[in-house]
């Protein structure tokens, strides 16, 4: 009963630190991603947040993970091996990984491809607990494709 009770009250702390720096988070995810040289061949566009959200507890560690949903495209570097791809900028589903260290929250420079949130929780359901599911928080989306800078705007 008293794991039960610190477990609630730290996931409120954590998930209310999220809430504060969910601008900075995001930006900081989008500028690790769009440096990281993954997938090969591609410089970072588009970067829509879906507003869906997963938080974790790793039973081993009991460290904090958040899983964000995000629809990310890309751009062909000009002459590289994907610039006659067209599939390039199409939309891609992904969940954007955090970790809560040190009191607070840090993207991990891990992008799940191809999962969205809840899928990707059900891939960490061996070693996590999902402690809260939210599917309504705001949408970050940069400026121009590729520059990193955001805006924000209400779910429609």
């Amino acid at each position: 009963m008293l794991g039960a009770l610190i477990d609630w009250y730290y996931g409120r702390r954590a998930w209310g630190g999220y809430l504060k720096s969910q601008k900075l988070l995001r930006q900081a995810y989008y500028d690790a991603g769009s440096s990281s040289g993954s997938p090969r061949g591609v410089i970072w566009g588009r970067c829509e947040w879906t507003g869906a959200t997963q938080l974790l507890r790793e039973r081993a560690d009991r460290s904090w993970w958040l899983l964000s949903g995000v629809q990310l495209s890309f751009e062909a570097i000009p002459g590289g091996d994907m610039e006659d791809v067209a599939a390039v900028t199409s939309l891609r589903t992904a969940t954007a990984v955090f970790q809560f260290a040190d009191g607070e929250w840090k993207p991990t420079g891990r992008t799940l491809f191809n999962f969205d949130p809840a899928a990707a929780a059900e891939l960490f359901q061996e070693s996590h607990d999902v402690l809260r599911v939210e599917h309504n928080d705001k949408k970050t989306v940069p400026r121009r494709p590729g520059d990193g800078s955001i805006n924000q705007q209400a779910d429609a």
